[in-house]
């Protein structure tokens, strides 16, 4: 516990220099630490908390795994809407996004995926009222993601910004 207290306070003295030299319009009033709250989606993916993850994911990220599920129906000839498979998600009809999930946590773990990005380089790249980029550096490759607010809730856009 002690050998937390001290990178706790530098990093809180970091976030206040950070803050006051922004404008107070622009400063985000974080409900906890961004980089931490990613650390933990990564570990809810990692243990298959999918109902934890789902709720977590922006409308963006939501929209971007229906987008490729249809595609994957359309390549296959059934006929759904992305709308249609939104639904199914949001609901889990027929365990489409537990499913969905775990065989993507399978692969992530193949590739030993969140060993590396949790031991990966975070940085908070800009921090605005309702969106925050975060920076995340896996073997020299940094790749940015948003933390966007959502509803009055601070939510992570990963799986959009994978696919951008």
């Amino acid at each position: 516990m002690k050998k937390l207290i001290l990178p706790l306070l530098i990093f809180s003295l970091c976030i206040f220099i950070f803050a006051v030299n922004v404008r107070a319009a622009t400063v985000a009033t974080p409900g906890g630490d961004f980089i931490d709250m990613y650390k933990a989606f990564f570990r809810d993916m990692q243990a298959n908390h999918h109902q934890q993850v789902w709720d977590s994911l922006t409308a963006g990220s939501k929209n971007a795994i229906a987008k490729s599920l249809q595609d994957a129906a359309l390549d296959s000839n059934e006929r759904i809407g992305q709308a249609g498979v939104l639904d199914m998600l949001d609901k889990n009809s027929s365990n489409i996004r537990d499913d969905y999930l775990k065989k993507l946590n399978d692969g992530f773990e193949k590739i030993s995926f969140y060993n590396k990005a949790l031991k990966g380089k975070y940085a908070v790249k800009s921090s605005a009222k309702e969106r925050i980029v975060l920076t995340i550096s896996v073997n020299k490759a940094p790749k940015d993601f948003q933390i966007l607010l959502e509803d009055g809730r601070w939510k992570i856009n990963f799986f959009d910004d994978m696919m951008r």
